[in-house]
C-alpha cells in the first residue's frame, strides 16, 4: 500500500495537474504528442518511484507501464474522435487502466523493504508521510481532475451525450479550482474554517449570476468540493 499511494499521487499529477492545456492540445494534434505526455508521466513517475529504480523487477515494471501508459492514451484519442464515446465511462475506464497499472507495479515491490529517499533528510520524510500523499491526493482530485470530470457529469444531467465538450476558458477554469479548493479545504481543517467553505460557495454563487461561470459548473463542483473535504477528513 505504500508503494501504490505515491504511484497513485504521481499519476494524479503528471496525467491532471502536468497535462496543461497546451500538453494536451499537443497530445491530440501530433501523433508524436502522446510522447511528450508520456515523458511527463514517465519522469513523475520516475521521481516518486526513485528509492526503488535500483531493483531489477521495479525498472521492468516501470518501463512496461510507461510503455502501456502511452499505447492507452493513443487508443483512447482514436476512440474519443466519435464524440458521442466521449464520455464519463470512456475517462473513468481509461484512469482505471492506468490506476490497475500501478498496482503490478506496486505489487512487484510489496516484499521490498522500505528505502530511504536519496537526498537530504528532509525528502525522506516528506516521502514516507502518508498524510502528504493522501493530501496531494485529494488536492489534485477536487482542482484538476475534477475540472474535467464536471464536464462529463453535466454531460449526463443534461442528455446531451453527442454533443463536443465546451472545455472553459482559462479565466473560468482557475475561478472554480480556486473556489473548490477552498470549500474542501476549509472543510478539511473543521472548527470556524466551516464558515470560510460557505463563503467560499457563496463566492462562487456570485460568479454564476455574474455569469463568469456555468450554474452546472457550480453546482457539481461544490459537491463533489464536499463530499471530498470530508473524504480529507477521514483519511489525512
Amino acid at each position: 500500500m505504500f508503494i501504490f499511494i505515491r504511484l497513485l499521487a504521481a499519476h494524479l499529477i503528471a496525467d491532471f495537474l502536468l497535462q496543461t492545456d497546451r500538453v494536451f492540445q499537443i497530445k491530440v494534434k501530433y501523433k508524436w504528442g502522446v510522447l511528450l505526455h508520456g515523458g511527463i508521466v514517465a519522469l513523475t513517475t520516475a521521481i516518486f518511484l526513485l528509492p526503488y529504480l535500483s531493483n531489477p523487477i521495479i525498472i521492468c515494471l516501470f518501463v512496461l507501464g510507461a510503455l502501456v501508459h502511452i499505447f492507452q492514451d493513443k487508443a483512447k484519442i482514436t476512440y474519443n474522435l466519435q464524440i458521442e464515446k466521449n464520455n464519463l465511462w470512456t475517462f473513468l475506464l481509461d484512469q482505471f487502466g492506468h490506476i490497475s497499472v500501478l498496482a503490478i507495479i506496486s505489487y512487484g515491490a510489496l516484499n521490498l523493504p522500505l528505502p530511504v529517499y536519496p537526498g537530504p533528510e528532509w525528502l525522506d520524510k516528506i516521502y514516507k508521510n502518508d498524510q502528504i500523499m493522501y493530501f496531494a491526493i485529494w488536492f489534485v482530485l477536487i482542482t484538476y481532475t475534477t475540472a474535467i470530470m464536471q464536464e462529463y457529469i453535466k454531460k449526463i444531467i443534461t442528455g446531451d451525450t453527442k454533443e463536443k465538450i465546451i472545455w472553459p476558458t482559462p479565466a473560468q477554469k482557475y475561478l472554480e479550482i480556486l473556489e473548490r479548493a477552498l470549500v474542501s479545504l476549509c472543510i478539511f481543517l473543521g472548527g470556524y474554517w466551516y464558515a470560510g467553505a460557505i463563503l467560499a460557495a457563496l463566492l462562487g454563487y456570485l460568479m454564476v449570476k455574474a455569469k463568469r461561470s456555468p450554474v452546472l459548473n457550480y453546482q457539481v463542483g461544490t459537491i463533489l468540493a464536499v463530499i471530498i473535504g470530508f473524504l480529507m477528513k477521514l483519511t489525512v
